[in-house]
Parts: structure tokens; sequence; C-alpha cells
């Protein structure tokens, strides 16, 4: 077998995405067969082999662009709670770790749409509704969640705070009873 005819036998049997061997790659890999004994017998086995490991080769980086990108799905996903309209809901389980406990979902919306407005996010409550009126739920980002737990615990600081102080003072205007 001559070189003319593997470089034909390759290139009939290439496409033009795949990468053709040159001669000297092929007669590299005869020489490894044949240990160095007689190559030009190895020839058709080495081409076989060359386009097996480049098949497994495609195979496996394949295989990993898959796994990347189950591992950004995941990732993306993870950036999200779910808010649904009845019933248990990630984001809820969530607040409950953070030390926000909300027993209804409608609390969860009313509360969370009202931080939202008051932060200026009128956008945010528009999309949210709209996602939970067409499909029952909305994706909502935890580092919103986690600025509306710390602005609620603040909220509720500030309120204990408040009464603490007008306990502190006394009624605020002392009325007496007219007789």
């Amino acid at each position: 077998m001559t070189a003319n005819t593997v470089r034909m036998a390759i290139e009939s049997d290439s496409t033009p995405s795949r990468h053709i061997p040159t001669p000297f790659e092929i007669a590299s890999i005869a020489a490894q067969l044949s240990n160095g004994k007689n190559p030009e017998k190895h020839l058709r086995a080495a081409i076989q082999l060359y386009w097996r490991a480049d098949y497994s080769i495609k195979k496996i980086e394949e295989e990993l662009e898959d796994s990347e990108m189950q591992e950004a799905v995941d990732k993306e996903q993870s950036r999200y709670l779910l808010l649904t309209k009845n019933g248990p809901d990630t984001l809820r389980q969530y607040l409950e770790e953070k030390g926000l406990r909300l027993k209804k979902s409608e609390t969860v919306h009313k509360n969370l749409r009202s931080f939202l407005n008051e932060t200026g996010r009128a956008k945010e409550v528009i999309t949210m509704k709209a996602d939970l009126k067409k499909l029952g739920c909305a994706k909502i980002l935890i580092t919103t969640v986690d600025e509306f737990v710390s602005f609620k615990k603040k909220r509720k600081s500030e309120g204990g705070k408040r009464s603490h102080r007008a306990r502190q003072n006394g009624p605020a205007s002392a009325t007496t009873a007219k007789k």
C-alpha cells in the first residue's frame, strides 16, 4: 500500500469536519504497531486505530461538554428560589432557615411585593405577579431574598426599639377623665 493509496482511503473516508491525518502520523502509528518490522503491513490497522482514537476523543469531549453544561445549569438554578402560588415552596423554607417565619404563601407575596416597591423595583414586582398568574410560580434571586430578610429583620428591630422607647417614656399624652 503506497502513501497515495493511504491518502485516498483517508480522504474518501473523511468528512470536511474531520482532521485528516498526515502520512507521517499514519506511518508513525504503523511503525509502533509493527515494532519497527515491516510497517507497511500495518498501515490499514494504523488508519483504523487513528479513526477509532479520534472518534473516542470526540465522544469524551462531548461527554465533558454535557457534564459542564449540566453543572452550569445546576449552578444557575441554585441562584434562584421558587415562589409558588399555593403550597410549600423553596422560598418559604429558605426564609425560615434565615429566621423569618411567614406561614402563608400570600403573606410572603405581600411582604415581598412591598419590599420590592419600597426599594424601587417595580419591574420585578410586575414580573413576579405575571409569572405567578401564568405559571403558578416565580423565580426569585437568592441575593434579592437575602436583602429582603435583612430588610424585614431591620424593620422588626426598629419597631421593637420604638416600642421600648414608648414604654420608657410613659404614655404620650396623659388625659384625665372629666367628671
